[in-house]
C-alpha cells in the first residue's frame, strides 16, 4: 500500500472508532460501544508502525534518535495532558460523550495533517522511491513474477490440451470451437482461469521472496526484535499490581500513588528528546541500553527483595529505563534492517513480537496472581526474571 495509503486507512479507522464510540456512549448500547473499540484498536495498532516506517525512511544515521526522541516526547505530551484534559471536560459538562466527539474531532483535524505529508510525499519523494525502487523498472523479481505467470499460463494449457489426428497438440477450446460455432455456443475462455492461476503465482511468489529477505537480515536484528518483546513486558507488573502495593504495603492513599504516577510520566517527556540528541552527538546506542538494562534489573531486586529502598527511587529508576532502553533500540533499527524494501514487514514483524509479549504477560500475570491468593511475590519474581533477561541480552 505505501506509507501515505496505509497511515492514511488507518486514522480513518481511528476516526470511525472514535465516533462509532461517541454514538454508542449517547445511546447507552454496549455492543456498538465494543464494535466501535474494535475499528479504533484496528486503526491504532498500524498508525504507529507506519510513523516507524516513515522515520526509518526520512532520517539516517544519527538523525534518526532525534527524530525518534521528538515524536516519544509529543506523544508523551498527549499522553500526559490527554486525561487532565478529560477531566477538566467533565468537570464542566456531564455529558460523558464529549470527550470521545473531542476525539474524533482530533481524528479529523490528525487525517488533515496527514494529508498534507501525502501531499509532499507525492511531490518530493516520488522522483527519488521510482529510482530506488527496482520493482519501478522491470528487476529481477518483476521478472520473476512475469515468468511465474507466463509459466502458469502455459502449464495450464498444457495441461488442458489434446491431441489432434496429426499427432499435433491443440488446445481443448480449439478442437471444439469450429462444432460449437457451428451449434451456435461460444467457445469457453481459459483466460479467466489462466491469469487467475497467474495471480496466484505471483503472491506466493512475493510472499517467498519477503519470506527469504526477512531471514537475510542480519543476526543483531532478531536480537533487537527479542530486546523490544522482553522490554514491553516490564511495565505490565508497573502498571498492574505495583500501585497497588503502594497502598498496601508502603502506606500510599491511592490519591497519593496514582499523583505520583502522573509525575513520573514527566520522566519519559524530558528524557526521550534529551537522549535523542545525545545519542546524535556522541553515540554509544549500545552503552546506553546496557545501562537502561542495569537500571531495570536492580529496580526489579529492590521491590522485590530490597524493600528498605523507597519505591520512588525503584519507580524513577524504571522509568529512565523506559526512556533509555527504547530510545537505543530504536536508533539501531537503520543499522540492522539494510534493506528498506522490506522495513514495513521487519517492523511490523517487531511490533507484533512486542503485542504478543505485552498479551501473554498480561495472562500471566492475573493467573500469578490468581494462584497466589492475589499477593505480589510470583508476579514479582517473574518480573525479576525478565529483567534478567534482557540484561542478559543487553550483555
Amino acid at each position: 500500500m505505501g506509507a501515505p495509503l496505509a497511515g492514511a486507512v488507518a486514522i480513518i479507522l481511528i476516526l470511525l472508532g472514535n465516533g462509532v464510540c461517541a454514538i454508542a456512549v449517547g445511546a447507552r448500547k454496549l455492543s456498538i460501544f465494543l464494535a466501535g473499540r474494535a475499528i479504533y484498536s484496528l486503526g491504532g495498532g498500524a498508525v504507529f508502525l507506519v510513523g516507524e516506517v516513515i522515520l526509518l525512511k526520512w532520517f539516517k544515521g544519527r538523525q534518526l534518535p532525534v527524530a525518534f526522541g521528538c515524536i516519544s516526547t509529543m506523544g508523551g505530551l498527549m499522553a500526559f495532558s490527554g486525561p487532565a484534559t478529560v477531566s477538566a471536560v467533565l468537570i464542566n459538562n456531564e455529558n460523558i460523550t464529549v470527550p470521545f466527539w473531542l476525539a474524533t474531532g482530533l481524528s479529523a483535524f490528525g487525517l488533515l495533517c496527514f494529508g498534507v505529508y501525502g501531499i509532499i510525499h507525492r511531490s518530493h519523494y516520488a522522483q527519488d522511491i521510482e529510482l530506488v525502487d527496482p520493482l519501478a523498472h522491470g528487476s529481477d523479481t518483476e521478472s520473476e513474477f512475469e515468468s511465474a505467470r507466463s509459466f502458469s499460463s502455459k502449464q495450464y494449457i498444457d495441461e488442458h490440451s489434446v491431441d489432434d489426428c496429426e499427432g499435433k497438440k491443440l488446445p481443448a477450446f480449439d478442437l471444439f470451437s469450429t462444432a460449437d460455432s457451428a451449434m451456435g455456443i461460444s467457445p469457453p475462455s481459459i483466460t479467466r482461469s489462466a491469469e487467475r492461476v497467474g495471480a496466484i503465482a505471483r503472491v506466493k511468489a512475493k510472499c517467498k521472496h519477503l519470506f527469504i529477505r526477512l531471514a537475510a537480515l542480519p543476526e543483531t536484528y532478531w536480537y533487537v526484535l527479542l530486546c523490544i518483546s522482553v522490554q514491553g513486558t516490564l511495565f505490565i507488573p508497573l502498571h498492574e499490581i505495583i500501585p497497588e502495593m503502594m497502598e498496601n504495603e508502603w502506606g500510599y492513599t491511592r490519591a497519593q500513588a496514582s499523583q505520583l504516577f502522573v509525575y513520573l510520566h514527566i520522566i519519559p517527556i524530558v528524557m526521550h528528546i534529551s537522549l535523542g540528541v545525545l545519542i546524535n552527538r556522541i553515540g554509544h546506542r549500545i552503552s546506553l541500553f546496557f545501562v537502561g538494562s542495569v537500571l531495570v534489573f536492580l529496580a526489579s531486586i529492590f521491590i522485590t527483595y530490597v524493600r528498605r529502598v523507597p519505591i520512588l527511587v525503584s519507580l524513577i529508576m524504571m522509568n529512565l529505563s523506559g526512556s533509555m532502553v527504547p530510545a537505543a533500540i530504536f536508533s539501531l533499527t537503520n543499522l540492522v534492517i539494510d534493506n528498506g524494501e522490506i522495513a514495513g514487514a521487519a517492523l511490523g514483524l517487531i511490533r507484533s513480537a512486542e503485542f504478543a509479549s505485552v498479551t501473554l504477560m498480561e495472562m500471566l500475570d492475573g493467573l500469578l496472581q490468581d494462584a497466589d491468593h492475589n499477593k505480589y511475590d510470583t508476579v514479582l519474581i517473574g518480573l525479576v526474571i525478565f529483567a534478567g533477561l534482557l540484561l542478559l541480552v543487553g550483555i
